[in-house]
């Protein structure tokens, strides 16, 4: 059970007029940034800017991601930061982001994230109140129209957008993942094991429910049955005879036969704890947790996705 406190951080909290910037048309990348480090140094929100843009252009514990349709978020870990802290740069016209970015994108938004090291779970909760905001591209638009810092500031504080009290399952899946339908065969399955070199694949029905896993070790048991594992004179099968008989059923096997069901599987709602999954995963010894919606599979949290996004992110 997550503790709630009655006294929720607010988005617009985290920053101030004082820490937004309106740039003017063309103002390089690292400008904006060198800038909005400056604000947050002039607020005592940051100790050394100077070091803190060396530090995120050697991309070192920083991150860029697209929130939004021209919403860009940069972040990084900092131990000048004292806390969890943003600045923004909002201008009318595209500016392009080259450095800090794995390609060119042009957006009209930059948000800075600067966290301390001692808070892995801050970064997380701010981009779950930005998506809350930023989902809608009437109220960007109206953000990019802007013309001062502070009607800026006011737009968000006025939304009284508060930061989760949590990180949730929700906040750290991949929604991207492959599926199988209930009514594929194993040749389907399989294919798609060999292609997308994976472990696990969810099965769904046509609603987009979760009613299984298919798993490559559930696999491997169905064509090596229990009682083979016990033979020690394997001479009549060497030339892989059960697989052979798998490979000839493949075609109209269906997954039902090799599907795992729920009390073989890992799932959680999307507000389940983030810490109650890495129970999960630790308890049952799993490297993935799926994310359900009621019964509808809407995500996965793998192992790496968990360390990357909790402690590198």
């Amino acid at each position: 059970m997550a503790v709630r406190s009655a006294n929720r951080q607010q988005l617009s909290g985290l920053f101030s007029p004082g820490t937004v910037l309106i740039p003017p048309p063309g103002q390089p990348e690292r400008e904006i940034l060198h800038q909005l480090l400056d604000r947050l140094e002039q607020a005592g929100r940051l100790d050394d800017a100077t070091s803190a843009l060396e530090i995120m252009f050697n991309h070192r514990c920083c991150s860029f991601i697209e929130l939004a349709a021209e919403v860009a978020v940069v972040h990084s870990k900092l131990k000048t930061v004292p806390e969890l802290t943003l600045a923004m740069a909002v201008s009318p016209s595209r500016i392009s982001c080259e450095c800090l970015a794995p390609a060119v994108h042009r957006f009209r938004v930059l948000i800075l994230v600067l966290t301390p090291f001692g808070e892995p779970s801050g970064y997380i909760r701010v981009l779950t109140a930005l998506k809350r905001v930023l989902g809608e591209p009437e109220w960007i638009e109206r953000l990019c129209s802007l013309k001062d810092a502070e009607s800026v500031w006011r737009l968000f504080d006025d939304r009284r957008v508060a930061l989760p009290e949590y990180v949730s399952a929700g906040d750290i899946m991949r929604t991207e993942m492959r599926v199988l339908r209930d009514t594929d065969s194993l040749s389907t399955a399989i294919d798609t094991f060999c292609e997308f070199d994976l472990t696990e694949l969810p099965v769904v029905d046509k609603d987009g429910d979760l009613v299984g896993v298919v798993s490559e070790d559930e696999l491997l048991r169905i064509c090596l049955p229990e009682y083979v594992t016990w033979t020690e004179d394997l001479s009549s099968i060497l030339d892989f005879e059960p697989f052979a008989e798998v490979l000839r059923r493949e075609e109209e096997m269906p997954l039902m036969e090799i599907m795992l069901f729920a009390e073989r599987y890992a799932a959680v709602q999307e507000d389940t704890p983030a810490i109650e999954v890495a129970k999960t995963m630790m308890r049952n010894d799993i490297q993935q947790v799926l994310v359900t919606r009621g019964q509808r599979l809407i995500g996965l949290i793998s192992l790496s996705d968990f360390i990357r996004k909790v402690l590198r992110a």
